[in-house]
């Protein structure tokens, strides 16, 4: 796995998420091209795609833009959520933060479990971003789930069980296998991913994404 750099956006990216966060509020925006060229707006990353329709957010509750971004990848997932023909994947990377990064990751899937994804992600990053700390030790987690009404037992049996061991592994063979090495990134299909810093608003994004969606 690329350890190197990961959540160090080059100069791209973070004009990339610059126009996210302005581009929501343009009042008008070009029309985007029929057809999106491979290179300049997506790179293949494998030579298969997933069974199923899927988009794929590869973030870091350690990541300043994945924390700033949220409002609009959350506009994005809306979008394709809405059809019900695709699916939505937040995959949180375990590199940046240490061992309580890795943490974080058998958390958020537990978290899954329980239906309290969403709370989670909130709660991470609030506590990163807003509070301006990083959970202290397992035991913050094993509080922030029995406030979710999750015991600590339960907690604890589904965090060392090898159901969410192997959804760990599978994020981090993801990570590995498409080649992510910053973030925040979004991946088409287990297959594309997405340039953004050749878009200007979130409608560009979501229409580079529709047309992905449609390559074999």
């Amino acid at each position: 796995m690329r350890n190197a750099h990961i959540g160090l956006l080059s100069l791209s990216r973070l004009l990339a998420a610059a126009w996210l966060i302005l581009g929501v509020g343009s009042a008008v925006a070009a029309d985007p091209p029929k057809t999106f060229a491979e290179g300049t707006y997506y790179e293949v990353r494998t030579t298969e795609k997933s069974a199923e329709p899927e988009i794929e957010l590869f973030f870091s509750f350690w990541c300043g833009h994945c924390f700033s971004l949220q409002e609009q990848f959350g506009t994005v997932a809306q979008h394709f959520l809405r059809t019900g023909k695709v699916r939505f994947l937040h995959l949180p990377v375990g590199i940046l933060g240490g061992e309580m990064a890795v943490q974080s990751q058998y958390a958020f899937v537990v978290a899954g479990l329980h239906g309290v994804q969403r709370d989670f992600i909130k709660q991470m990053f609030d506590i990163i971003h807003v509070q301006n700390r990083i959970p202290e030790d397992h035991g913050e987690f094993v509080r922030m789930f029995a406030a979710f009404g999750v015991p600590e037992e339960t907690f604890e049996q589904e965090y060392n069980s090898f159901l969410v061991k192997a959804q760990v592994a599978r994020i981090d063979r993801l990570t590995d296998e498409l080649k992510v090495e910053a973030v925040p990134e979004i991946v088409v299909n287990a297959k594309y991913a997405v340039n953004m810093s050749k878009l200007e608003t979130v409608q560009d994004l979501i229409d580079v994404i529709e047309y992905l969606l449609t390559l074999p």
